[in-house]
């Protein structure tokens, strides 16, 4: 059963709701400690909005945990009250509208000693993520159909309402993901730097990082470690009374790649780990050492093309629907379950969430591998293949273009070089490039100068909130970015394609019904367009494993936020008797 509040809250939710509990209340454990942690992506930013994946996890402990208005459980799926105790609704209102009213913790301070209140939530809402002159995928997310955003209005100093003028099923979703920041410290900044140049990694060392979270990044040194510690404000306790968070501090050890994170971690330098399934049988006969199996992972790994290439020949081929369709069907994604991912993983056909429960694989088109619909599919498209064994297009250009995929994942540079083989069977030469994830992302969001690209798309359990990214005027809609969006691109070369069209309806009217079957449906025909028209194409899943040693406690790993969710929970505890051979939840 789906019982996530962003659906269902308009039913259930209309009554003032009030809660005496809230992530860790319940918790017990042991004070001080250090964690030791590995990061394969130096930080290059404590800025939210500029965030990549290297310094999420870091502002999620500065900002996150603790943080947000409510907070959510990733084993019991429902929402538990964060820096709001309490509110009313989502409900509709007389006018038509939706309201959602939250009342605020008193006592609540931040990490320099500031009481925290609705100055700060109104101030996080109206003047930096709903700022007409600062577009964000947090805005994206939260705007409605008709492309309006909430009002957000202080009632008291712990009183805030939110207001939409249209119905807007994500709503309660949206809001309480939002990571209040400290007015104090962000307004006087903002009269001197833009939004996107609060926080950069300077911002460590100059002592400006101040939070609601339960650790605090302190000290960063380039290349070798990141060190946060405990907030000694945090506002939580356990069920003893004794403030949390339980560590006293955490060590991110900075490392080129995962082979040299997986060393650390089995040379007993770092105390969790992410281990790849090839490694898990090792890790498992070690002493000391925990595996879990989580199942697939959540975001939708994929292949896609540049529609606005530099290359104008380029960019025509990869407009081609049938040059799209012809690539999907090179793609062995059995071949790269079982050589990649030694079996464990699984295909992905959908672009939504295997969690999610708008995700129906059942409606999709699929590309089995078959390289004889691939042949045909490019002769519909136009492309002729030579006596040489050469593909070319109907102009006579040779079909070649550059791949690109990140350096910090090797799974998927193995992927990527299956497809290479696989499209010299057409007569298409493609050269991978391997480059760092922050260049990556600088390529596909600020320059627009790459062809194609492996990568990985973030995927929730409610797809509205990806809305940024297929929204055809979306701040991440990547690979065809509006002009409106990429000032790189020329207006008179774009091209907005009738499925966006078709998708941007979808996106609009999804949110306008309070039935959950209807929104389905609209999900559904969502998977179906872009299963047909391949804007991207998924690839396959790997599945998850966690590791960690056994003097670390109360891990508990979630779909979403791995163990991250629970950090402000986790001691240290050495085990008093050793357990020859690491166990697992795989019997």
């Amino acid at each position: 059963m789906y019982k996530k509040v962003g659906i269902v809250a308009l039913f259930i939710l209309l009554v003032n709701i009030a809660f005496s509990n809230y992530l860790g209340a319940d918790a017990s454990g042991v004070k001080g400690g250090k964690l030791t942690l590995i990061l394969t992506t130096a930080p290059q930013t404590f800025n939210w909005f500029n965030a990549g994946i290297g310094d999420s996890s870091i502002i999620g402990h500065l900002l996150g945990r603790g943080g947000r208005l409510a907070e959510y459980n990733e084993l019991e799926k429902r929402y538990y009250p964060g820096v709001a105790e309490s509110w009313k609704g989502p409900r509709l209102t007389k006018d038509g509208g939706m309201e959602i009213i939250f009342y605020l913790r008193k006592g609540v301070r931040w990490s320099d000693g500031r009481p925290f209140n609705a100055d700060d939530v109104v101030f996080t809402f109206n003047n930096v993520i709903l700022n007409p002159k600062f577009p964000n995928r947090v805005q994206d997310q939260l705007k409605t159909s008709n492309g309006l955003l909430p009002e957000v209005k202080k009632i008291d100093d712990y009183t805030v309402r939110i207001f939409y003028k249209d119905i807007y099923r994500p709503a309660f979703d949206a809001v309480v993901r939002v990571y209040i920041l400290p007015k104090h410290i962000w307004e006087p900044q903002m009269r001197t730097k833009k939004i996107s140049e609060i926080w950069d990694v300077s911002a460590i060392s100059k002592g400006e990082l101040v939070g609601l979270g339960p650790f605090i990044p302190v000290e960063y040194v380039p290349e070798q470690y990141i060190r946060l510690v405990r907030n000694p404000y945090y506002w939580k306790v356990d069920k003893n009374g004794n403030q949390l968070p339980y560590l006293d501090e955490i060590i991110y050890k900075i490392v080129p790649n995962y082979e040299a994170g997986k060393l650390v971690f089995l040379s007993g330098g770092a105390d969790v780990f992410a281990p790849r399934s090839g490694d898990v049988v090792t890790i498992k006969e070690k002493d000391d050492f925990i595996v879990y199996k989580q199942g697939p992972t959540q975001s939708i790994q994929y292949l896609a093309f540049n529609f606005n290439a530099k290359d104008p020949v380029k960019r025509d081929w990869f407009r081609n629907i049938h040059f799209r369709k012809a690539i999907a069907y090179t793609i062995n994604k059995q071949a790269i379950i079982n050589v990649v991912y030694q079996g464990f993983g699984v295909e992905q056909n959908s672009v939504v969430a295997f969690m999610s429960p708008f995700f129906n694989e059942n409606v999709v088109e699929k590309y089995n591998y078959n390289i004889e619909k691939a042949k045909s599919e490019l002769k519909l498209g136009g492309f002729r293949f030579g006596k040489d064994g050469i593909l070319y297009d109907s102009k006579g250009n040779r079909v070649e273009f550059i791949l690109i995929t990140d350096s910090s994942d090797t799974f998927r540079e193995q992927i990527c070089t299956i497809l290479i083989n696989e499209w010299r069977k057409l007569g298409i030469n493609a050269k991978l490039a391997v480059v760092d994830r922050n260049l990556v992302s600088k390529f596909l969001e600020q320059t627009g100068d790459w062809e194609a690209v492996v990568s990985g798309l973030m995927a929730f359990e409610e797809p509205q909130l990806s809305a940024h990214i297929w929204r055809s005027d979306g701040t991440k809609h990547f690979w065809n970015f509006s002009p409106k969006i990429a000032k790189w691109i020329n207006e008179k070369d774009y091209v907005k394609f009738d499925f966006e069209e078709q998708i941007d309806k979808i996106l609009e009217q999804n949110v306008l019904t309070l039935d959950d079957g209807i929104a389905k449906n609209y999900w559904f025909l969502f998977q179906r367009i872009v299963s047909e028209n391949l804007p991207v194409i998924p690839l396959v899943s790997s599945i998850k494993f966690l590791a960690w040693h056994q003097k670390v406690k109360n891990i508990r790993p979630g779909e979403l936020d791995s163990f991250n969710w629970c950090i402000d929970r986790i001691y240290i505890d050495e085990p008093k008797n050793k357990v020859k051979g690491g166990k697992s939840n795989e019997g």
